[in-house]
């Protein structure tokens, strides 16, 4: 059953995935060609503005999932009712200080706004204010959500999303071409927020009829359990306020020391990149209910939790390995399709990209089972290392490499050689943590393990750029690209690992699926 919903969880969120980036690309060209590209700027502005907002909230949401787990997974409705009023009351209490912070900078808006595409300061302020409701409105009824998550549900949550994401795309889309109105297109997405939220609070309320129960009058449990909450979001925090300076640097010092050209330049690489590490990581975290589940299943005998760590770590591999080399292989020759040559970055940036996105992203099972534990007090410093390491090693970096190059792109490489070290550092310090405090074992069997696929991957992209690096230009020999990407690296995992325990059961389960698909089409 767990499989299953994992398997669920991860489709529908691909599926949740693709309908947002299209209807996002879409909308923002019908955005363009009605409105101009001053009210798109107007909306990345408030974006902007709600996301430093947004970081009242930080450490609400992992300390609410994991505590979870464990009374879902032994059908505890008590301590279930009772968590639940405690995030009902600490979201409260997020809305409340978003509307009173968001409030404050309301009067900083003209003063923000540089030159915006509406004249008349009154309307500009409704249009933030509506843009600050649909935030404040996205709290109330979360704790909601974050319940169907914990189940091994969030595919619940998500489909309903995918119904209102396309129901108010189509809305936008005739107010646009018919009105021209953007507070009208600011008003569907304040509902979109409101009647998403709604529905999924009715489904849970179905689905969980025990929340209602006489356990929401336990005052004293409710107080007992926001005091231990308060000390978890303390710590986690402390890790996403670093995580946040330790995702944000690069950028800065691209433009402090190479100026802003070199990050437009690189952008249009990291936008690609982007979209594929974005949907593998919403992937990653929609099976992270499910191994919260089975952590909270067994007693002492820990090796299911550890089979299934190899089995995902395996999975991890495959995928990343077949990604990240069709990234090194494909970006720049998609580029020069896409935008032209003038477009392009050395072959050596777009390696370390593509290293950087392997590192981080294997560590993701590690990552899933260090959450479901709550090891974040055992974890003080791992974030504020890698965010000290990464800004430390990419301005020394940067600045040594444009004294001795500086004509050139490789100050970029640099930047990205910070960001690697940082991505160590997370896997190697929280891999240590889970081992020793979980695992009671040493942790290097499991770098032996990172260590063997990185580099089965670097070979594995080295004869598959060498085969792709002496075909032509365009769109033909573009798709033989594409298709090379395919064949050789999979054909590799394949001879390698044909005979693991690993590679069965993922073959084993990929046929499973297939089957009952055919079966249902018979």
């Amino acid at each position: 059953m767990r499989t299953k919903k994992s398997i669920y969880n991860v489709l529908v969120t691909i599926v949740y995935y693709i309908v947002v980036t299209v209807i996002g690309l879409f909308l923002r060209k019908v955005f363009l060609s009605v409105l101009g590209v001053g009210y798109v700027g107007l909306d990345t502005v408030f974006a902007n503005i709600l996301s430093l907002l947004s970081l009242v909230e930080l450490g609400i949401g992992p300390a609410i999932t994991y505590r979870l787990y464990k009374p879902l997974a032994e059908n505890d409705h008590k301590t279930v009712t009772l968590l639940m009023e405690v995030y009902k009351k600490f979201y409260r209490y997020v809305g409340l200080a978003v509307s009173f912070f968001g409030i404050i900078i309301a009067f900083f808006i003209p003063y923000i706004v540089n030159d915006p595409p509406i004249d008349n300061n009154f309307e500009l302020i409704i249009c933030y204010f509506l843009f600050l409701s649909s935030t404040v409105a996205s709290y109330f009824h979360a704790y909601k959500r974050s319940l169907l998550v914990a189940d091994q549900r969030q595919y619940v949550a998500s489909i309903i999303d995918i119904i209102f994401n396309i129901a108010v795309f189509i809305a936008k889309v005739v107010i646009l071409y018919f009105t021209g109105n953007y507070i009208l297109v600011l008003i569907i997405n304040l509902l979109r927020v409101i009647l998403g939220n709604v529905f999924i609070s009715i489904k849970c309320n179905k689905d969980y009829s025990y929340l209602k129960s006489k356990y929401k009058s336990d005052k004293k449990s409710i107080k007992s359990l926001a005091k231990e909450m308060v000390v978890d979001i303390k710590y986690i925090l402390l890790h996403k306020f670093c995580s946040y300076i330790y995702a944000s640097t690069d950028g800065i010092v691209i433009s402090s020391f190479m100026g802003v050209n070199s990050v437009g330049y690189l952008a249009n690489y990291n936008m690609i990149a982007n979209v594929i590490n974005n949907l593998f990581m919403q992937c990653a975290s929609s099976i992270q209910s499910s191994i919260g589940n089975l952590v909270n299943s067994v007693k002492d005998n820990l090796e299911p939790v550890k089979t299934n760590l190899n089995r995902l770590s395996y999975i991890y591999y495959s995928i990343l390995n077949f990604t990240t080399i069709s990234l090194f292989c494909l970006l720049t020759p998609f580029i020069k399709l896409w935008i032209g040559y003038d477009y392009v970055i050395s072959t050596s940036i777009v390696l370390v990209i593509s290293v950087n996105m392997f590192v981080y992203s294997f560590y993701q099972p590690i990552a899933n089972i260090y959450t479901v534990l709550g090891l974040f007090k055992k974890d003080k410093f791992t974030s504020a290392l890698a965010a000290a390491v990464n800004l430390v090693v990419s301005v020394a970096a940067v600045v040594l490499l444009n004294y001795y190059y500086p004509d050139s792109d490789k100050g970029l490489i640099g930047v990205y050689f910070g960001t690697i070290l940082g991505s160590l550092i997370y896997f190697i310090f929280r891999t240590n943590i889970v081992y020793k405090k979980y695992f009671k074992e040493s942790p290097w069997s499991y770098y032996k393990v990172f260590f063997k696929y990185f580099v089965i991957t670097l070979i594995s992209g080295a004869i598959t750029f060498s085969a792709t690096y002496f075909m032509g230009e365009g769109i033909l020999w573009f798709c033989a690209k594409i298709l090379t990407c395919i064949i050789i690296p999979n054909a590799i995992n394949v001879i390698i690992f044909h005979k693991s325990e690993e590679y069965k059961y993922v073959k084993n389960l990929v046929s499973k699926i297939l089957h009952k698909k055919q079966k249902g089409n018979e």
